[in-house]
């Protein structure tokens, strides 16, 4: 009874804060853009409030043509189908590519979005090489494994293009070595160094790409770390001298021995300027690398965002550690160890393929940052179960589609921007969804049927949408009144502490009067608009004034349903039979009493006279001495069996010398029964087994006791015997270990000591 109560007063508070919310908008828009709950009604006679939820306009009168009531609206302008590509035309690989979503405030919408993992997906795959002295021999073995790399990737797609381009670092002192003439020189290297060259743009001509490597001079650096990040900022700006293709996935292969650096080493040669991400490729080179430092990670993962790129790390073992770090930075990369002639090239990049094509992320564009709503993602993956709040799917096989369920909803309206654009892109597939969202506030339906302002609306104000629009200073449904009255202070209720707004916020303040709030499921009436019309207990026998029962005489409670008469309570003219007390009429049972029933009568575990008055008979049996029992069961008809349930009885039960129960059942008769010339008033059953509390005989808790002292000293031995054979073996390796590095010359004596001493003369310095 009690959680259908709170589900009742739950439920009218949410009413009530539904409605709270809504009431104070003075205008149509206001009102529409506070929450999707709320509507205005525009009829010119409607007395009520004017923002209010559209059923309780109903209720108050409210025509459903005067309602004005924005729903949701989605629409898809571009909405082809997923499907691979062929011989005809360019496959479609994300469904829908636009979507158009209309949202109230605290609404939410959902669709999906389709995406397909193609085998004929159009792929530029970009080889970017560190070409320093330790990478000379590994330029030579790609190129000669190009037709192998070319067949491999046909396997994956029928349209593959191939690019190569080769980077060292920033060509200035101290990452490299250069004269003071500013010629750049590296000793008996064969190329200058430079940030990035560009060698050969993507092409499906395998000739010109292994040519391009094979061709490729290397060149040096003064220290570990080189400029990849340059490199591969440039590859992935510069979509047009690159050759990137528009419909294809794009993937570069960095392939490098060494580490990188990153944004603020560029400023040891003085570039300063933060890199911004764009092409300054002049020709086939990265002409400004003395300008631009090296790019941030975020930059590069933009870019990559932005672009459609995948990247690849190829690197040796020694610093495979350091790109596995960077590639959990970047969505959309993979790494991998690549031998140190590169020979698993071939391997490494169809292996980074299938990783990065089996895996969908769906990600929103990083300009998007909007407060004013939220989105959430679930996914349909092929194969698994729905991923509630998860935008990724793996192990998605090639020809296989996965769909992610996207979810928005609009939490506040901003009258300065309500229309929003955002992008929705997968990670490894060539494609996006433009989503614009606008968060509506539409009164363009009113109808505006035409008065005449100024004998319905006072003051100069605006008649619009059934309401007049007052100035700041005015209010009132004509705008009559003026706050220069200073009556707005007479809608306070002075003794109350509850509210702080006028008409306790419940209502509003006309000229000096609070006009209550009536939302046909909310009754609000007073003078401060302090009471609520329901009385949620319902006043059975009162009348609701206020939110509460004022009850009747001979009533009480707080739902007017406790009588205070008691004649109910007596029975042969005891008061519940002295066992509990008379509340509302019926007799409460005290909890300590064994009584229970209408008139607390019952005696739920009492013996009545049948039992003790047959015990003795019941025992006799028990012992099996019939002979002697005939003078202790005077008058009755003694009957032993296995079992009582079938029988009909007074039930007792009682507990011999041995704690043992025996169970009896007593039948008396309403008249007298003359058996063998015996009077019989009675028949008695016994059951014949007596139901004794388990025990464990004594020598049997003895040998359980020895037994656990034996398991427990076996315990202790078999542990002792562990750690003694631990240290032996410890001490035993100690000792091999050592013995092992007690090597010396077999020609040399280790305690022979020489009889001649060398001293050196410091100021010698040799002769040539």
């Amino acid at each position: 009874m009690l959680y259908r109560l709170f589900g009742v007063l739950w439920l009218a508070n949410l009413i009530q804060a539904q409605f709270e919310i809504c009431h104070k908008a003075k205008s149509c828009k206001e009102c529409l853009s506070i929450d999707f709950h709320c509507s205005w009604c525009e009829s010119i006679k409607y007395t009520s409030v004017r923002c209010a939820s559209s059923k309780s306009h109903r209720l108050q009168g409210c025509k459903a043509d005067d309602i004005i009531d924005t729903s949701t609206d989605i629409s898809f302008p571009n909405n082809l189908a997923v499907t691979d590509k062929s011989n005809t035309n360019d496959g479609i690989y994300v469904s829908p590519q636009s979507v158009d979503i209309k949202l109230r405030v605290g609404q939410e919408y959902s669709f999906n979005i389709t995406t397909l993992v193609s085998k004929n997906y159009p792929v530029d795959l970009y080889y970017l090489m560190d070409i320093s002295q330790s990478m000379h021999d590994d330029a030579l073995i790609v190129a000669k494994l190009g037709k192998e790399l070319s067949s491999a990737m046909n396997k994956l797609s029928d349209d593959v293009r191939f690019g190569f381009g080769t980077f060292v670092d920033k060509p200035y002192s101290p990452f490299t070595s250069y004269t003071l003439d500013g010629d750049v020189s590296c000793g008996n290297c064969l190329q200058e160094p430079h940030s990035f060259e560009h060698v050969v743009s993507l092409t499906q001509n395998l000739s010109m790409f292994q040519n391009g490597v094979s061709n490729t001079k290397y060149s040096s650096n003064n220290e570990k770390p080189e400029g990849l990040l340059d490199a591969l900022m440039q590859a992935i700006a510069c979509q047009n001298v690159i050759g990137w293709r528009e419909n294809s996935r794009h993937f570069i292969v960095a392939a490098t021995d060494a580490p990188f650096h990153f944004a603020g080493d560029g400023r040891l040669v003085g570039a300063v300027i933060p890199n911004d991400g764009q092409c300054h490729m002049q020709g086939n080179s990265y002409q400004d690398s003395h300008k631009y430092d090296y790019p941030s990670v975020g930059r590069i993962n933009k870019g990559m965002s932005d672009n459609q790129v995948q990247v690849v790390f190829a690197c040796t073992e020694e610093y495979l550690q350091d790109y596995k770090l960077l590639s959990s930075h970047l969505s959309g990369s993979t790494f991998g160890e690549l031998a140190k002639d590169s020979s698993n090239i071939v391997n490494l990049v169809t292996e980074a393929f299938y990783d990065i094509v089996s895996e969908i992320t769906l990600n929103i564009n990083q300009n998007f940052n909007e407060n004013n709503f939220f989105i959430n993602f679930d996914s349909y993956c092929p194969g698994h179960p729905v991923a509630h709040n998860q935008n990724n799917c793996s192990n998605i096989a090639i020809g296989e589609k996965a769909t992610f369920s996207v979810k928005i909803k609009a939490t506040a309206y901003d009258p300065k921007k309500s229309k929003f654009n955002f992008l929705l892109q997968p990670s490894t597939i060539k494609g996006k969804v433009d989503v614009s969202v606008e968060i509506i506030s539409d009164c363009t339906s009113c109808k505006n049927v035409p008065v005449d302002d100024q004998s319905f609306c006072r003051n100069n104000s605006v008649f619009s949408c059934g309401s007049c629009n007052c100035a700041s200073n005015l209010y009132g449904d004509a705008c009559e009144c003026s706050d220069a009255n200073n009556l707005m202070q007479s809608c306070f209720a002075k003794d109350s502490t509850e509210y702080d707004e006028p008409c306790s916020g419940r209502g509003l303040c006309v000229c000096g009067s609070c006009k209550c709030f009536s939302d046909g499921e909310v009754a609000v009436h007073g003078d401060f608009c302090e009471c609520d019309g329901n009385c949620l207990a319902g006043c059975v026998h009162g009348t609701c004034e206020c939110g509460k029962c004022n009850c009747k005489p001979g009533y009480s409670g707080v739902d007017c349903n406790c009588a205070s008469d008691t004649s109910n309570c007596f029975k042969d003219g005891i008061e519940c039979n002295n066992q509990g007390k008379c509340k509302c009429n019926r007799c409460v049972c005290d909890a300590d009493s064994n009584y229970s029933g209408e008139f607390c009568d019952v005696c739920n575990n009492c013996q009545n006279e049948y039992c003790s008055a047959n015990w003795e008979c019941v025992e006799c049996h028990i012992q099996e001495t019939k002979s002697s029992c005939n003078n202790l069961c005077i008058n009755i008809n003694v009957t032993v069996v296995d079992d009582l349930d079938d029988l009909v009885g007074e039930r007792c039960i009682f507990e011999d010398d041995d704690e043992c129960s025996i169970s009896f059942l007593y039948f008396p008769y309403s008249e007298v029964i003359a058996i063998n010339d015996t009077e019989i008033i009675g028949s008695l059953w016994i059951q014949r087994e007596r139901v004794c509390p388990f025990g464990i005989p004594l020598f049997f808790i003895i040998l359980i006791i020895l037994f656990i002292i034996l398991l427990l000293g076996v315990l202790f031995l078999v542990a002792w015997k562990i750690i003694v054979t631990v240290q032996d073996t410890r001490e035993y390796q100690n000792f091999s270990k050592n013995r092992a590095n007690l090597k010396w010359d077999e020609a040399d004596n280790p305690l022979f000591n020489p009889a001649t001493t060398h001293f050196k003369n410091p100021t010698y310095s040799g002769s040539k």
